[in-house]
């Protein structure tokens, strides 16, 4: 049963990134075609950078509701565990999965206890294992650290300073990165894009636009702006076509070398495409006119809910199948995986995600109840 209260707009942006996603690594069928090739395969940049924003926006909006105006270590650990239980559970059952396999099939018997830490971004060994989740790994430790860092600040100075210590830790974190690529010469993938504490800024500009949505509705409402909107997809446009062609040109060895490219495109490309979420999770035609046409509504749905499992499972189904039952056919080869990735997603979020999500649900309002009757007998 789907929720009423799910924004159908915001859905569109997840099923969107998904499918980013998908692109990415169903790009090997199109190997022989290097201009198609790297069209599908550089979709995955921008996949990833739309849950970045998506999922810093979403939690921004729990920490402004929930915990900054009652700031406490219960109302952390409550955070915590509502997060854990959402991405953890799904994350060691797919991980323990791929352990098993890779120890079975192949010998040294490599546990990657890095992953179970969440810190195999930092070994580019361990990094080539279960692939994508090093995107998993910087949102873990954001979600670990966030709460701490809000607790620290907001101890020391006032509520109404929350705006300038995120445009401010947003700047350092810039600023940072500028100094770690000029000194140290990163690659631009595992050495940037990978590379957990610089890139909180894409998260914490979703983060600042939950703030600007809260505290400063007036400019929120400017921002929703159907000119703004398209100004950021064209610019996102002109820019991905753009990386497709260095990339078709030169693979990585352009962005490697390139300052601009692995500092500031981030930020950038995150605001950008904040812009782009702030009018889908408003726009009337799409919340309510598109919204009613089933099959759109469905679709745009079901994949937003699948979305997390699909983004555990999704790469190595794609890998086994263009290994083992390569078909051949271009079209064979791009829909049996994907069909099979999404049944197989479908049933985990019925039988694995959603029950433990409902007892979640449960234990939590249960608990919110009794915090409410405390207080009141207080």
């Amino acid at each position: 049963m789907i929720s009423k209260k799910r924004n159908f707009g915001l859905d569109i942006i997840r099923a969107s990134a998904i499918i980013m996603v998908l692109m990415a690594h169903a790009a090997p069928v199109f190997d022989s075609n290097s201009l198609v090739y790297y069209f599908f395969y550089d979709a995955g940049l921008y996949g990833v950078e739309f849950f970045f924003v998506l999922s810093g926006y979403l939690i921004g909006q729990i920490l402004f509701k929930n915990l900054i105006y009652n700031l406490s270590f219960q109302e952390i650990k409550v955070f915590y565990l509502r997060r854990w239980l959402r991405t953890l559970p799904l994350y060691y059952v797919v991980l323990s999965i791929l352990v098993i396999i890779d120890i079975i099939s192949k010998p040294g018997h490599n546990p990657h206890i890095l992953h179970f830490l969440f810190l195999q971004n930092f070994h580019p060994v361990e990094a080539g294992f279960f692939g994508v989740s090093w995107s998993l790994s910087i949102e873990e430790w954001f979600y670990l650290t966030l709460p701490i860092l809000f607790y620290i600040f907001l101890k020391k100075t006032k509520i109404h300073n929350v705006t300038s210590i995120l445009i401010t830790t947003i700047s350092g974190i810039i600023f940072l990165r500028l100094l770690y690529v000029l000194v140290f010469n990163p690659t631009f993938d595992l050495g940037v894009r990978k590379f957990i504490p610089l890139r909180f800024d894409s998260l914490l500009i979703g983060v600042l636009i939950a703030n600007v949505k809260i505290k400063f509705g007036s400019l929120y409402k400017k921002l929703y702006n159907i000119r703004f909107a398209v100004i950021s997809v064209v610019l996102l446009c002109i820019y991905y076509l753009w990386f497709v062609y260095t990339m078709m040109i030169s693979e990585t060895a352009y962005l490697d070398g390139s300052t601009i490219v692995r500092v500031f495109s981030w930020p950038i490309i995150s605001i950008l495409m904040g812009s782009i979420m702030i009018y889908f999770e408003n726009s009337n035609f799409i919340n309510k006119r598109l919204k009613k046409i089933s099959l759109s509504y469905l679709f745009f749905t079901y994949m937003s809910l699948y979305s997390y499992s699909i983004y555990l499972i999704h790469f190595d189904i794609y890998y086994y199948f263009h290994k083992y039952l390569f078909f051949n056919n271009l079209l064979l080869d791009l829909i049996i995986p994907t069909f099979f990735i999404f049944i197989t997603a479908m049933f985990i979020y019925k039988y694995f995600e959603r029950p433990i999500l409902d007892k979640r649900n449960i234990v939590f309002v249960h608990s919110s109840i009794k915090n409410t009757h405390s207080h009141k007998k207080i």
